[in-house]
């Protein structure tokens, strides 16, 4: 090599061949005032800079941004300093080494620097420390336990969810096996771990860990044989060991609860059946074989649900669709025994899956054939309690109604009699004024019994209202008016009721209707107060309703005789003997519904009572 005074120095093919065979490789030669004297390597040639570009040409000009350590290490190198040092250069990693070049005198005539491409390197290490990081925050925030197992079967890392999982430390743990922890029993599931096939093979079921607190825990665990990177050779095992112990309980609880449900189907009394979507049996307890009258390998292979129920019953159609909208249904159907029997039972379907192509259902079937005997005999018992009941009531109508009769009837026939024997004993002293007199007496009294028996007939018949009313035009004020006029005269005294009336009422109905709703009620009015009191009466119109108020100060009805007040032949048991067979208000009650009106009474006893009446202005036909 001739000396390096800052001519261009040929450079040896073979030693320009050499670096251009390192692709990530580059040497440059530098001065003492810092150009470049040479330049080789096949990194210059990735980046599309040739050497003849570099020669002769300042490194601070070639690399303006290049950094500073970089920078210093070229004063250094001539200075006879080695430097090697790592630099980044536009998102690039650079090894570089910087050294001086001497001559034979030993004096330092430039500097040589060597950079090395090491950003693939750097990449690859980094990634290698990130999954490294990643892998290890895995393991020490895993719920689960980790561990890895060298060829003695000791622990040689334990992640800290061992405290967690087992109440263990990590430290606890280190430098034990797996045989200090597991329960005897199970110690023939765990792996051999000189035997990678054993290691990668996981448990059928989970095995038990002691607990620190000497309780154990059901772990579930796999593992995964570790090897040398270079040999290949067997290092041992990493595991992972969950806490499965609520899990394993919950599968000890179903598979009870499936036994206990076992036990249910076997042994119900109600008949169950499983179908699928086309209505084929798949499963059927003791109960709904007997029930059908056939077995269950019949019943699952040579019958549908059809087949059992009578399609022709219009409540399957409808039980049938409200199974599929809702999933569930309940109702009662008919079923067929084998021998073709009709028989009632209750049926109640819960579908189990929505999809309609592994649709499967869960029926349960009651036989109802002594259910219905029984309520039929239920029916038949209400029929015939019902029918004494009515007999009982006809007996105390009856009874009431002979005693009224007994009572109102002797006064009529006892004045008649002594009227009778006042006009025969003394015929001969009586002038025709008073024979007159005392004939009127005899036909009043026989008109009194006449009206009696018609009413009595009417209430035995049911018919205290007409079949059919007739609607005439009415004033109910003048027929109140006549009405309370007839009640005085046989009262023996006027202006026993105070009139409340509009001049005319005129109003479309029943004349004998009307006159009968009036007539009772003023009359009950007025026999049931002192004579002394007054009975008010007011007369209505409201839109196209009339009501009637009538208002007494009288007896009153006793509260627990109130509801019994409409009752044929009732009487309250604070009448005494005043008269009246009991039929005013069933009368007026009978006549007012007729109307389609409403009745309503208030009664305190002592002070009196009220009779509210609404009617329809227009009534009858």
């Amino acid at each position: 090599m001739s000396d390096l005074t800052g001519e261009r120095i040929p450079v040896n093919e073979l030693y320009r061949l050499l670096l251009q065979q390192l692709p990530n490789t580059a040497v440059i030669v530098f001065s003492k005032d810092l150009r470049c004297l040479t330049a080789q390597g096949g990194f210059l040639e990735t980046t599309g800079i040739g050497s003849d570009q570099l020669i002769g040409k300042p490194l601070l000009a070639l690399y303006p941004d290049a950094p500073e350590q970089l920078i210093t290490s070229y004063q250094a190198a001539l200075e006879g300093v080695i430097s090697e040092l790592e630099v980044t250069y536009h998102q690039s990693v650079f090894r570089a080494r910087v050294i001086p070049i001497k001559n034979d005198r030993n004096e330092i005539i430039a500097g040589m620097l060597t950079a090395e491409d090491i950003t693939a390197q750097k990449r690859t290490e980094l990634a290698l420390r990130q999954i490294e990081s990643h892998y290890r925050l895995l393991a020490e925030n895993s719920s689960d336990l980790i561990v890895q197992i060298n060829l003695a079967g000791k622990y040689v890392y334990v992640s800290p969810s061992s405290q967690r999982v087992l109440g263990y430390t990590p430290d606890e743990m280190l430098g034990k096996t797996s045989m200090d922890f597991i329960h005897p029993d199970d110690a023939s599931l765990t792996p051999d771990p000189h035997h990678a096939a054993s290691i990668d093979a996981t448990p059928a079921a989970p095995i038990r860990f002691r607990h620190k607190d000497g309780h154990y825990v059901w772990i579930e665990w796999s593992g995964e044989a570790l090897y040398a990177t270079d040999t290949n050779a067997l290092l041992g095992s990493v595991a992972t060991y969950r806490d499965v112990t609520a899990r394993h309980h919950t599968e000890e609880k179903l598979r009870e609860s499936e036994a206990q449900l076992q036990l249910l189907f076997e042994n119900s009394l109600d008949g169950i059946v499983l179908g699928d979507r086309e209505a084929n049996v798949i499963r059927a307890n003791p109960a709904a074989c007997k029930m059908f009258g056939r077995s269950e390998s019949e019943l699952r292979t040579s019958v549908t649900l059809a087949d059992l129920l009578d399609l022709s019953d219009i409540r399957y159609l409808d039980l049938f669709q409200t199974v599929l909208q809702t999933g569930r249904g309940r109702g009662e159907l008919t079923g067929r025994r084998r021998d073709g029997t009709p028989f009632p039972l209750e049926s109640s379907s819960t579908m189990l899956n929505q999809d309609p192509s592994a649709a499967q259902s869960w029926t349960i079937m009651r036989d109802m054939s002594a259910r219905k005997l029984y309520q039929e005999a239920l029916v038949e018992r209400e029929k015939l309690h019902t029918a004494l009941e009515k007999e009982t009531e006809l007996s105390r109508l009856k009874s009431r109604m002979m005693e009224r009769v007994a009572h109102e009837f002797r006064t009529p026939f006892a004045v008649i009699l002594v009227t009778i024997e006042l006009i025969t004993k003394y015929l001969d002293h009586l002038n025709p004024a008073q024979v007159k007199e005392r004939v009127k007496t005899i036909h009043a009294q026989i008109q009194r019994l006449t009206t009696m028996l018609g009413e009595i007939d009417l209430a035995i018949r049911g018919q205290l209202v007409p079949d059919s009313l007739q609607s005439v035009s009415i004033d109910l004020s003048a027929l109140c008016r006549e009405i309370a006029g007839e009640l005085e005269t046989q009262f023996a005294g006027t202006g026993k009721y105070r009139l409340d009336l509009p001049a005319s009422l005129p109003v479309a109905g029943d004349p004998l209707v009307f006159r009968n709703i009036f007539l009772h009620v003023l009359r009950n009015a007025a026999q049931f107060s002192a004579s002394s009191s007054d009975v008010q009466v007011g007369l209505v119109l409201h839109g196209d309703r009339v009501e009637l108020r009538v208002t007494d100060t009288g007896i009153g009805i006793l509260e627990n005789e109130q509801a019994r007040i409409f009752e044929s032949f009732f009487r309250g048991s604070n009448i005494g003997e005043i008269r009246g067979l009991g039929l005013g208000l069933t009368i007026v009650r009978d006549c007012v519904s007729a109307c389609r009106g409403e009745i309503h009474v208030t009664s305190i006893p002592n002070q009196g009572t009220v009779v509210y009446i609404s009617i329809p202005r227009k009534t009858g036909s």
